[in-house]
């Protein structure tokens, strides 16, 4: 699992199924590292441990993304409820990850363009949705949008997956009836 990939001596590295200690650990050893990437790969474990599919799972993870000098939920917040609306999509479809997983091949983001149109608070009720506006023979691309409860947007987003064989690490075709699933899937 993702655990192979992290330090044998940062145990704090997932806590909550974050990855902020795998950050702090890389920063603290690094005094010349200024940026931490979070690949796919990690908006994956956040996904999947981090953030679950109900509506309180979204509040709790809010809630805990806030503080009161920064009251409104961040970026790496806001890349994690795209990533886990795309994976409840998915598994709605047929194209659960870890079913995927199993097959060897995995869904990663090429791409993320994300346009923040108002801020989210805590004990804000949100609705997510999205849905596959363009599918190619390897990748697709998926409309995101992120409301208030009272319609208000907050987030419009456009991300580009790439379904990959894990063993060569290459774009692979996605099976036609993952493909007739996205496209169908409502949820």
């Amino acid at each position: 699992g993702a655990r192979d990939f992290l330090p044998d001596d940062c145990t704090d590295c997932t806590a909550r199924g974050h990855i902020v200690g795998l950050q702090r650990y890389l920063l603290d050893r690094d005094e010349n590292l200024r940026i931490a990437a979070i690949t796919s790969w990690n908006d994956y474990v956040i996904s999947e441990v981090f953030l679950m599919s109900d509506p309180e799972t979204f509040a709790t993870a809010l809630e805990r993304e806030t503080s009161a000098l920064v009251p409104q939920a961040n970026t790496i917040v806001i890349l994690g409820w795209i990533d886990a609306i795309a994976s409840l999509h998915g598994a709605h479809a047929g194209a659960a990850r870890a079913d995927l997983a199993t097959a060897g091949r995995m869904w990663f983001v090429a791409r993320h363009e994300v346009d923040y149109l108002g801020e989210a608070f805590a004990g804000d009720r949100l609705i997510l949705a999205t849905w596959v506006e363009k599918l190619g023979r390897t990748s697709l691309v998926r409309a995101t949008r992120i409301l208030r409860e009272d319609g208000t947007a907050l987030t419009r987003a456009s991300s580009r997956w790439a379904l990959v064989d894990l063993a060569s690490r290459r774009p692979t075709a996605i099976p036609d009836g993952v493909r007739a699933a996205l496209v169908g899937a409502h949820g």
